[in-house]
């Protein structure tokens, strides 16, 4: 066990120890520590705290767009002379 890891104990009633042996039976998790770090980790998850959102975009009623330029010319065929690569 490193610095960053502490072992915890704590009280789990028999219907919940119960439970957890029998996901632990039917192949859902490796044992019991994994289940409880499933749960904590998914908890945890559950309550981070939101992602910044981006700001609002200005609202463009109004607002002049410029005109779109116009189309160019099709480019002069190529010579295919040599080796392309």
């Amino acid at each position: 066990m490193t610095d960053a890891e502490e072992m915890v104990a704590f009280r789990l009633p028999a219907r919940d120890r119960a439970a957890i042996q029998r996901l632990v039976d039917e192949g859902h998790f490796h044992n019991r520590s994994d289940f409880l770090r499933y749960a904590i980790k998914s908890t945890l998850r559950e309550y981070a705290a939101p992602a910044p959102r981006a700001p609002a975009l200005p609202d463009l009623e109004g607002v002049s767009l410029p005109e779109p330029a116009p189309a160019r010319r099709p480019a002069a065929p190529r010579a295919r002379k040599g080796v392309n690569l």
